[in-house]
């Protein structure tokens, strides 16, 4: 929203929860801004870009990617339980 509002720029925003998208779409649409941001909904989890989310003719300046989101809690921790573990460090505890 920033960007439409602050600098004039367009965006493609994915998304592959469909809620997710209708979601967005009401923000997109209080904002006034559906000229400005085009919603693709990707049905394949393990494709970011490909089917359908960016055609072959199109060219982007930059992406931009929400940090992961998590099932749970508990998920959260044991993922960055893992990358703490593969930087050889300790996980901090009671960290949250």
């Amino acid at each position: 929203l920033l960007g439409v509002r602050e600098y004039g720029w367009t965006f493609i925003a994915s998304d592959i929860d469909s809620t997710a998208i209708e979601s967005a779409r009401g923000i997109i649409n209080q904002n006034g801004l559906s000229g400005q941001i085009e919603l693709r909904w990707q049905q394949d989890a393990n494709s970011i870009f490909g089917d359908g989310v960016i055609a072959g003719s199109e060219n982007l300046a930059f992406c931009m990617c929400n940090p992961p989101f998590h099932e749970t809690l508990e998920h959260a921790r044991r993922s960055t339980e893992g990358k703490w573990s593969r930087l050889g460090r300790a996980a901090k505890q009671g960290a949250e």
